[in-house]
């Protein structure tokens, strides 16, 4: 299949590539450093193709020959530089871009974010309330790929992935770590208290994992579906925090502090992906590698 990915070079947009081109698959990668491929460029059914989402012409062309596109690009910087409008036009004109070009199939990487305010119990059918500007971006891009899907015979998947955790794809690749992991590295490599919420957490999720569930995705017979992708199990931020400090050899108190009275445990529901796709989630393993690499890396 030949397949064009956005946001290739970025810390889960590598384990997508690497994924895809281990399966054989022809891959283009839609780049704005090249470099920042690493050994990935090197493969001989990885094709380069350095643009940005604001190239227009450049993305159209690109687009031409493929047979699958892979959204996995977000346009990260200040709020006062309007980056939630510049993302979701980037969005909907590389969807219809797509849809003309004769893609037949969309996966757009979207997140959990869209779900905030979070509440109890969440699932794929939840009437969305974004409360804040990443998750409304994200909505909105989820809603211009199903006018780029509706007004042309294209197929769309929606991926919601929760904090993304794992190791780089490559020695010195692209990473990215949830606020609150490296915060917790910040205090204890200071020595200062770690405060947590006694029983709270999060459903977390192994970037190689996603890459996985992206390419059942992409040769899958469902189409014009959304699914949460997060392990199945919460992980404590006690459990973390301690771990930390174990890393890090840290004498910093663990303060764990009661939750306020009647607040629920917010958690996903996985039963969707996992019927469909007849895979278990599991993140223990990627955050332990993460917080390895995060402690090492500092």
């Amino acid at each position: 299949m030949q397949v064009i990915v956005t946001g290739a070079t970025g810390y889960l947009g590598l384990h997508i590539v690497a994924a895809l081109a281990e399966a054989g698959h022809a891959v283009t990668a839609l780049v704005r450093t090249p470099a920042k491929l690493g050994p990935l460029a090197g493969q001989a059914n990885v094709a380069v193709c350095e643009a940005t989402l604001s190239q227009d012409d450049r993305i159209q062309q690109a687009m031409r020959g493929h047979d699958a596109c892979i959204h996995a690009a977000f346009i990260w910087g200040n709020l006062s530089d309007d980056l939630e409008l510049r993302d979701t036009v980037a969005s909907a004109k590389l969807f219809d871009a797509a849809a003309r070009a004769g893609i037949s199939r969309t996966l757009f990487v979207s997140s959990t974010a869209v779900h905030r305010p979070f509440r109890r119990r969440m699932s794929e059918d939840d009437r969305l309330v974004t409360g804040d500007v990443y998750g409304a971006t994200k909505a909105s891009n989820e809603l211009f790929l199903w006018a780029a899907c509706a007004s042309r015979a294209m197929e769309g998947i929606v991926v919601r992935p929760g904090p993304i955790v794992g190791p780089p794809a490559f020695p010195g690749g692209a990473f990215r770590s949830p606020s609150r992991l490296t915060d917790f590295v910040e205090r204890a490599r200071r020595g200062e208290p770690i405060h947590v919420e006694s029983g709270a957490g999060r459903q977390f999720v192994s970037a190689s994992d996603v890459a996985t569930v992206i390419m059942r995705l992409l040769t899958s017979n469902r189409a014009n579906e959304t699914y949460l992708c997060v392990a199945r199990e919460i992980t404590p931020w006690e459990a973390i925090a301690r771990r930390i400090v174990s890393m890090v050899g840290s004498q910093s108190p663990i303060v764990v502090e009661p939750r306020s009275a009647g607040q629920p445990e917010p958690t996903f529901d996985v039963g969707k992906l996992e019927a469909h796709l007849g895979i278990v989630l599991e993140s223990e393993r990627a955050m332990e590698a993460h917080l390895m690499h995060l402690v090492r890396t500092g």
